[in-house]
């Protein structure tokens, strides 16, 4: 549900359906991923990053997120990883 709420661009309903989704199985490494690409969208670039390195400890071969946590961090004035 939260693909669908993120396709619709309703980001908040996106985010508590991800969070609901995590509480269930905080392993979830795409959840993870997710989650931070909605925050992206929203700017939320600290937090973000939080789930992107949250989806990378649970799959390290996970480059996808690897990559967002970049962006991420390049968005958010740090430095990269």
């Amino acid at each position: 549900m939260g693909n669908t709420m993120a396709w619709l661009n309703d980001n908040a309903a996106a985010v508590e359906h991800y969070k609901q989704a995590l509480a269930l199985d905080p392993r979830h490494f795409m959840a993870q991923n997710n989650l931070g690409l909605v925050l992206l969208g929203m700017s939320e670039f600290s937090e973000a990053a939080k789930h992107f390195r949250r989806a990378i400890e649970i799959r390290p071969d996970f480059f996808e997120a690897k990559t967002n946590l970049e962006m991420a961090l390049q968005k958010a004035g740090g430095t990269s990883e």
